[in-house]
């Protein structure tokens, strides 16, 4: 098949409007993930800032003498506590014993009834449970949301498939003409003596 083939320049076309197609979709993809893993490690960086600060602003409340000072720590904390809450969906269940906890501090603080061994317990149940989530969310951020890496493997299979199959059309392509009817190829065969 010749360059000037309409049968090659028709080919030649869609492989090239498959190629540019691919390789838009490669960089659609490719910068959504981008996003979703920003937004994802953004969540992650508030939802551990409100942690802390909600049992930093109890710690204070617990230690503070003033009530005005005690009322600025407990708007902090009720604050934090508030996007804890607005963070997360009430059917998730891998923040449940954290919000719980959360919530047993805010009790405490309103009833000014701080007991020191609880508010450590509540602190130890925050700390414990809400590792190993963050963990797992920042591997995820990391590593790829499921769905993008499954697009990213299927994309490098198409385009693996694809250069295979151009490698193989290129090797096993039946040869139209003979070496010997090329037009200005003439070859001398001597033999030495």
């Amino acid at each position: 098949m010749e360059f000037t083939d309409p049968n090659f320049i028709a080919i030649a076309t869609v492989v090239a409007a498959f190629i540019a197609a691919t390789v838009a979709a490669a960089t659609l993809i490719s910068a959504k993930e981008s996003k979703v893993s920003e937004f994802r490690q953004d969540w992650i960086d508030e939802q551990r800032k409100d942690l802390a600060t909600a049992i930093a602003a109890t710690l204070a409340y617990f230690n503070a003498d003033a009530a005005k000072e005690r009322s600025t720590f407990m708007k902090e904390f009720f604050e934090a506590r508030m996007r804890i809450e607005l963070r997360e969906k009430p059917t998730d269940h891998e923040w449940t014993r954290v919000r719980v906890a959360v919530a047993c501090l805010g009790n405490m603080m309103l009833h000014g009834k701080l007991d020191m061994h609880k508010v450590r317990q509540a602190e130890r149940i925050i700390i414990c449970n809400s590792r190993p989530v963050l963990k797992q969310h920042w591997e995820t951020a990391k590593n790829g949301e499921r769905f993008y890496k499954g697009i990213k493997w299927t994309f490098l299979i198409g385009v693996g498939a694809l250069v295979a199959l151009g490698v193989l059309l290129a090797i096993f392509q039946p040869i139209s003409r003979r070496s010997d009817d090329a037009p200005g190829v003439s070859v001398k065969i001597t033999r030495p003596g």
